[in-house]
């Protein structure tokens, strides 16, 4: 068995309590695959706030789950400026415990264990594949579909991109972690390789140098005819975690999370220049 990696590298934010307080404006909906059935959180445009038609963006969790901390909120941040947004947990049991619980203090290690492999290919893909993709298509009319993810995200991400689906335009890592497929002993290379999509990597000082500028995602990417559509960028002053972990009211971090939301977001609005209506 290969040596369990970790998503979150050493000095990294923590696991953080869901941040709304009961204030999100989307909703879940139950969906069902060969791998189960889950729940997915949609968050789409108000009355009153632009509608980009046909435009979705999937959201993949980190290691912690769909609840940690501002991931709805983010959510629903984008939806705000007029994407259908969703949020399908596409993991078994939920994210890992956290780390300032006893389990993790006592289980660490097997807890790490057993979250990855409860979380492979056949979880997640029939998820993403089976339903999450049809009921965008057939219920939202998505026609051009983006991938955002944090951390542990990074790899569900990179293996959905890896099969080329004709309306995925584009793919937005928020401190993503390309770690997670050496534990499958799986080649990053060739996972990169197959993407045929621009992408937008941001990392903080403590990341692995594989999604930093110059890393191997991003040599990876300038091998592609759209190359000069790829963005790798530092925020050599946070660390792992800080666009949905970390404290807001450290007036640095709140700095950094809304550059990462502007950076995503005009990185989306160039990838995906449909007109916008009210």
């Amino acid at each position: 068995m290969a040596s369990v990696p970790t998503c979150c590298p050493p000095g990294s934010h923590g696991a953080a309590p869901r941040a709304d307080q009961g204030s999100l404006r989307g909703e879940n909906v139950r969906l069902s695959s060969s791998s189960g059935e889950f729940d997915m959180y949609v968050s789409r445009p108000g009355p009153g706030e632009l509608v980009r038609e046909g435009q979705c963006l999937i959201f993949l969790p980190d290691i912690f789950g769909v609840d940690s901390g501002r991931t709805k909120v983010i959510c629903d941040t984008f939806a705000a400026q007029g994407y259908t947004v969703v949020l399908p947990d596409v993991q078994k049991y939920g994210g890992i415990p956290s780390p300032d619980t006893f389990s993790w203090k006592v289980m660490a290690l097997p807890s790490l264990s057993s979250f990855m492999w409860n979380n492979s290919r056949s979880v997640f893909m029939p998820r993403l594949q089976q339903a999450v993709l049809p009921f965008v298509r057939n219920e939202f009319g998505a026609t051009d579909i983006a991938l955002l993810c944090f951390c542990w995200g990074c790899y569900p991400m990179t293996c959905l991109l890896e099969q080329q689906e004709s309306d995925i335009r584009c793919a937005v890592g928020f401190h993503p972690s390309l770690l997670v497929s050496r534990f499958y002993w799986e080649n990053r290379q060739k996972q990169l390789a197959a993407v045929q999509v621009p992408m937008l990597f941001l990392s903080g000082k403590n990341d692995p140098s594989d999604v930093m500028p110059n890393g191997l995602a991003d040599k990876a990417m300038q091998k592609k005819p759209f190359a000069k559509d790829c963005k790798f960028k530092l925020y050599k002053d946070m660390v792992h975690g800080w666009v949905n972990r970390g404290d807001l009211e450290q007036p640095d971090i709140a700095t950094a999370y809304k550059a990462s939301l502007d950076d995503a977001t005009e990185f989306l609005a160039k990838m995906m220049p449909v007109a916008e209506k009210e």
